[in-house]
């Protein structure tokens, strides 16, 4: 969809040409921009599309390019409780749509920020009761205003991509790559970049 709506904004307003002269120009346009075989790119900088599919059963970190897999991870550490995250500590990883709010490298170490919990998780915890309303409108207020979400609430929070600190493949929540899959992760993809997590 995102290809076409381009095409169409880049051609709005000029005449079709149905002319041979015409036909050969729109061919020679679409073979200058070969599909990208991501296999043999190094990454060093944003990709202009990025986003991530987690897959937690799987233990797979998939990342894209639009709809294009420039990288797989495989055997990625994830939450040690399977199920879907409600509380601090219960050792769950969120599952839903996020999106990257937070960059650091502090002291070398990268990681990425997820806006766990977002407005969804604090609709459903607030009908629940399981935090008040102004924990939720708290939570609501820093998606809105696309800012990391507080984590001093009862769902808990502080949830990142970075680098593993063991060998278990398990943590608290949150997800371990290896050093080198984090680096060119973390080159690779930068803040509001969509992040969905499946318990596939």
């Amino acid at each position: 969809a995102s290809v076409s709506a381009t095409t169409a904004g880049k051609w709005a307003g000029k005449p079709a040409d149905n002319s041979a002269r015409g036909a050969a120009a729109a061919t020679q346009q679409s073979a200058a921009k070969p599909k990208v075989d991501w296999s043999k790119q190094e990454i060093k900088d944003f990709l202009p599309q990025p986003n991530l599919v987690i897959y937690l059963k799987s233990r797979i970190l998939l990342l894209r390019n639009d709809t294009e897999q420039v990288r797989i991870y495989r055997d990625i550490a994830v939450g040690r409780t399977p199920g879907k995250k409600q509380a601090r500590g219960d050792g769950k990883s969120p599952i839903g749509l996020y999106w990257v709010v937070l960059r650091s490298d502090e002291s070398g170490q990268p990681s990425l920020g997820i806006n766990y919990p977002n407005s969804a998780d604090a609709d459903e915890a607030f009908a629940d009761k399981r935090i008040s309303r102004g924990e939720a409108k708290d939570i609501r207020d820093a998606e809105a205003n696309r800012l990391p979400p507080p984590d001093g609430t009862p769902l808990g929070g502080s949830i990142r991509i970075t680098v593993a600190s063991d060998r278990s493949g398990k943590t608290s929540g949150g997800f371990w790559l290896r050093p080198d899959e984090m680096k060119e992760l973390y080159a690779a993809v930068n803040i509001g970049a969509p992040v969905q997590i499946v318990d596939q």
